[in-house]
């Protein structure tokens, strides 16, 4: 028995974008650029090389996307098996799109994504999903596949939670993979690669993954829960042969490392940028970082091999927060990356979160202060969200902190909880306040307008100032 296997990122029906993939789970605004659905099409790879036929469809990628088209693909394509993605902003939404397609085909359903690997339980009862995959997917969506062919029970597939005869069956989970090399490259051609572009200049871009897992402690983050608590590396020459791919397929040469962390081993580092370097590779890259995992002479080779920007988790300035979270960082790393990085042409994003255990006025005056100071090219501020089964949502709930109960509520621009020294008017009051000391500056106006190369760019960045202000400030 052949097996039809369809892959979609659901519409929303509001037509709202959203990005769903791995932990990142947001609003697609005029400055954050949609991101490519990679767990898609690692999944896609992985089965078709495998002898099965996929397709896969990013309705987010179509940005008008309605149901009916939905509908008209599903039954056209006559799949078999059908994986969506679901996260926990628009989980509601996903499960209205799941009972649409269920009324509309036979076939089995299942989803990836944060939302069923950390709720599988709610995720089945409140949907007409037969299955969801927890965690990485892509070995486990396999083994259903084969199983499904072969016309084989679910119960012994690690890894998923499932519905047999009516009743939900958590099955025992799967070990994270461990020979990353194993798997054959992202099936990018089974995607519109022109419909991903980056901000402001909107040049075409994709990612690569040359690192899972994550072996730092902070309380709020579920990275471990989805990817572990190891690092898991690719090979270099695996690495490099994807990026050579990539450039010699598709003509991009914007690059963006969606590893969690990029620099937590400092010696892949060194080979990730002298592999790029000594492989004549003329790309642009931006990764994600810890600003106590680089250092100058680091940050100087990473420029050299075409870094460009560095995202960095600060969260907060105060010492007693960064130590309530067990972030594991401290005020000079702060000062030292930004200031490295800087130095070497380097831009800086600072991630930063409001609301975390111990977060005061003061201490979110003391942020904005110091970052001002330090100047950062961007600096985006985000609520403080405790996703189930982290220890943040432990303290959360034991201290009456949590107050929604909606899990499409648990996204970074939602203000769901309050501490015993701010209210959640004053977490919001303390966001607008933070935005603005940044924006209004001097410092901030000069910097964007030294970006504007062309009136399209002006307009751009323009568009990007007003969804900031109406979507995260107002």
């Amino acid at each position: 028995m052949s097996l039809r296997i369809l892959l979609i990122n659901p519409p929303h029906l509001q037509k709202i974008l959203y990005n769903r993939e791995g932990r990142c789970q947001q609003k697609v605004s005029s400055f954050s650029y949609l991101m490519v659905p990679m767990s898609l099409i690692y999944v896609a790879s992985l089965l078709r090389e495998n002898g099965f036929a996929v397709r896969v469809i990013d309705y987010m990628a179509q940005k008008n996307a309605h149901i009916k088209q939905v509908l008209a693909d599903v039954r056209a394509y006559s799949a078999d098996l059908i994986f969506t993605s679901i996260v926990f902003p628009t989980c509601y939404n996903d499960f209205q799109i799941i009972q649409h397609i269920r009324n509309a085909t036979g076939a089995h359903l299942s989803a990836i994504g944060l939302m069923g690997s950390l709720l599988p339980e709610e995720s089945l009862s409140n949907s007409t999903l037969d299955s969801v995959i927890r965690g990485e997917p892509e070995e486990t969506s396999l083994e259903l596949a084969i199983a499904l062919r072969d016309k084989r029970e679910l119960a012994g597939i690690r890894g998923i939670s499932c519905k047999i005869d009516g009743e939900i069956i958590h099955n025992p989970p799967r070990c994270f993979i461990k020979n990353l090399d194993a798997l054959p490259f992202p099936a990018r051609d089974l995607i519109d690669q022109a419909a991903y572009t980056l901000p402001i200049n909107r040049r075409p871009y994709t990612f690569i993954i040359p690192s899972r897992g994550c072996t730092k402690s902070c309380i709020f983050c579920e990275v471990r829960l989805y990817y572990g608590n190891q690092l898991r590396l690719r090979s270099i020459p695996n690495v490099m042969e994807e990026i050579r791919e990539i450039v010699h397929k598709t003509d991009i040469t914007d690059i963006e490392i969606f590893s969690d962390n990029l620099t937590l081993n400092r010696n892949f580092v060194v080979d990730f940028c002298n592999g790029i370097l000594e492989n004549g590779l003329k790309i642009r890259w931006m990764a994600n970082s810890r600003v106590d995992t680089v250092d100058k002479e680091l940050l100087q080779l990473m420029r050299k091999a075409g870094c460009t920007g560095l995202a960095f988790g600060i969260e907060s300035c105060n010492q007693t927060v960064l130590d309530n979270i067990k972030k594991g960082t401290t005020l000079e790393n702060i000062k030292n990356a930004i200031s490295w990085a800087k130095q070497e042409g380097i831009k800086v994003l600072a991630h930063m979160i409001i609301g975390l255990p111990g977060d005061t006025k003061e201490t979110i005056k003391e942020n904005v202060t110091i970052l001002n100071r330090l100047n950062p090219d961007f600096v985006g501020y985000y609520f403080a969200i405790p996703y189930p089964n982290t220890e943040f949502y432990e303290l959360a709930v034991r201290n009456n902190w949590l107050k929604e109960k909606r899990w499409d509520r648990f996204e970074l621009d939602s203000c769901i909880v309050e501490t015993s020294s701010l209210s959640r008017q004053e977490l919001k009051k303390a966001r607008l306040y933070c935005y603005w000391k940044f924006f209004l500056r001097l410092a901030t106006v000069k910097k964007i307008a030294k970006e504007v190369r062309s009136f399209k760019e002006a307009i751009d960045i323009l568009k990007s100032l007003f969804y900031i202000l109406k979507e995260w400030v107002f």
